[in-house]
């Protein structure tokens, strides 16, 4: 089967993990998300790297190095409750930048805040540091998902106003009840497809939900060198958990792992999890493949064919079309 755009999760029972490899994946007994890249599809970054530029004789030119920023944080003391993230706007013109506004928009904007706030000057060649706090009402209203945007107005030469957008994860805890559902985790990610659920769990039926297709294997696209499988969010047990790829030959499963994600409790209930060991990169030729995890508080591989997943949780994996922000 050739690989097309596709996000694919994989979802455990108790934990969540998902992996971006050009489709979303989340496992059964973890939520984690994997996005692989060298199969078709888009590669996902944390802070998207887009410069934004216009320029004329004599004239101020703005460029900024994001073009969205991303945030996490808990109401109670288990981890923290601000999140702050920085980025540049540089001048790359030959006149002065004039910084006129600088404003916080949308349904949660209250729920941020920038440094500096104010009318600023930037000459020309030079750069001017920005920093966005999110800091979320200390209480279980609105959790989940929270949208804001950052709007800085200049006197740039077909650019006089750009527009960051300011995504908030505000969950109530760590683990169980306190983890993100799903549905809030891609939208925060920008991933923009219905997951078929909007509550914390919703099983491991075989019958589609939502957007999900029914994709359980891929074929590295002709011309690729490698497929990059980065995860992107997990909220699971505090283990080690070990990911990778295998081949099935007539029942002959032979896995291959590329990486293994960190076991400490906050490494395991975040957005773009670290790996404590190996690569998010594999090469597997041009043969069919599929998608594993191994499950220590399980002790089990979850696999994203249902034909190979025993004691009795057979559809440990969902697979969706892959969608940006503006679908």
């Amino acid at each position: 089967m050739t690989s097309e755009n596709y996000l694919r999760k994989i979802f455990p029972l108790l934990t969540r993990v998902l992996f971006f490899v050009g489709f979303l994946s989340l496992f059964t007994s973890f939520k984690s998300v994997i996005h692989p890249t060298g199969v078709s599809g888009n590669r996902l970054n944390s802070t998207p790297v887009d410069h934004y530029s216009a320029k004329s004789a004599l004239a101020p030119t703005i460029s900024i190095e994001v073009e969205e920023l991303l945030f996490e944080v808990v109401t109670n003391n288990q981890a923290a409750n601000t999140q702050t993230k920085m980025f540049t706007v540089s001048n790359t013109g030959d006149a002065p930048l004039n910084i006129t506004s600088i404003n916080l928009t949308g349904a949660f904007a209250s729920q941020f805040s920038v440094t500096p706030n104010s009318q600023r000057t930037i000459a020309s060649g030079s750069s001017l540091t920005f920093s966005v706090t999110y800091i979320p009402d200390l209480d279980n209203n609105d959790l989940g998902y929270q949208a804001a945007a950052l709007e800085i107005s200049s006197n740039a030469a077909g650019s006089p106003v750009l527009n960051i957008g300011l995504y908030g994860l505000k969950k109530s805890g760590l683990e169980g009840n306190s983890e993100p559902t799903l549905n809030n985790v891609v939208k925060t990610l920008g991933i923009n497809v219905d997951v078929g659920w909007t509550i914390l769990s919703n099983g491991t039926s075989p019958e589609l939900l939502g957007d999900e297709v029914a994709v359980q294997t891929w074929q590295k696209v002709p011309g690729a060198t490698s497929i990059n499988i980065i995860p992107v969010a997990r909220y699971s047990p505090a283990e080690q958990l070990p990911f990778g790829w295998y081949t099935n030959t007539n029942g002959q499963i032979d896995r291959n792992e590329t990486g293994i994600l960190d076991e400490d409790l906050l490494n395991a209930q975040r957005l773009y999890p670290p790996l404590k060991s190996g690569t998010t990169n594999f090469d597997p030729g041009n043969t069919e493949f599929g998608l594993y995890l191994f499950s220590n508080t399980f002790d089990r591989n979850n696999y994203t064919q249902d034909e190979l997943n025993t004691d009795g949780v057979k559809h440990r994996a969902r697979t969706y079309p892959v969608k940006d922000r503006q679908g």
